[in-house]
């Protein structure tokens, strides 16, 4: 009889365990920018941008877009060889899964117009699980990304508003940090 009970427990444990790894943690996923379509309407449409990063960072809720930018020099001067990194970063306000086709959709805003700020927002669309038929006159992208921006603008009396479009490299998983390192 013992021995049933000591296998019952045994039995309950190791369950346990199997269910614990089957639930999944957040992730930190990045992928490299490849196609930069800046609106010149934008805050960004200024800067001379090279290549970029996202980064989607269900840890801490976060989208980020690092965007590496050289310094707009005029012709016949010169000009120092750095390069300048724009970060943008914003926190997760939603994100879902299309249960038909298996799109996941990550949006992040933040609205500071109300305090003289900014309106922005990133969308970031997860196309790598798609199980639908895309139609033929659409590119095949991996990551679609769209930069949405909106302040009042004093000088002209309205909503200044701009839409930047990115397409990126597959989301990866991002390795982890070690404990007491600086993340991304």
């Amino acid at each position: 009889m013992k021995k049933i009970i000591q296998l019952a427990i045994l039995f309950t444990l190791f369950s346990g365990v199997a269910k614990a790894r089957s639930i999944r943690l957040p992730e930190v996923l990045g992928a490299r920018l490849i196609n930069i379509n800046i609106d010149q309407n934008s805050h960004l449409g200024n800067l001379n941008i090279r290549f970029g990063h996202l980064t989607v960072d269900q840890v801490t809720k976060t989208i980020r877009l690092n965007l590496q930018h050289a310094p707009v020099c005029r012709p016949g001067f010169m000009c120092p060889r750095v390069i300048l990194n724009k970060k943008i970063e914003l926190p997760i306000t939603r994100s879902f899964r299309d249960t038909r086709c298996g799109i996941i959709t990550y949006v992040a805003s933040k609205n500071m117009m109300p305090v003289d700020g900014m309106n922005r927002s990133i969308t970031v669309v997860d196309y790598s699980a798609n199980r639908c038929v895309m139609p033929m006159h659409l590119p095949y992208m991996e990551t679609s990304v769209t930069y949405d921006t909106a302040h009042y603008d004093r000088m002209n009396h309205g909503i200044k508003k701009s839409h930047s479009t990115f397409t990126a490299d597959k989301l990866e998983v991002l390795p982890r940090p070690l404990h007491g390192e600086a993340g991304l």
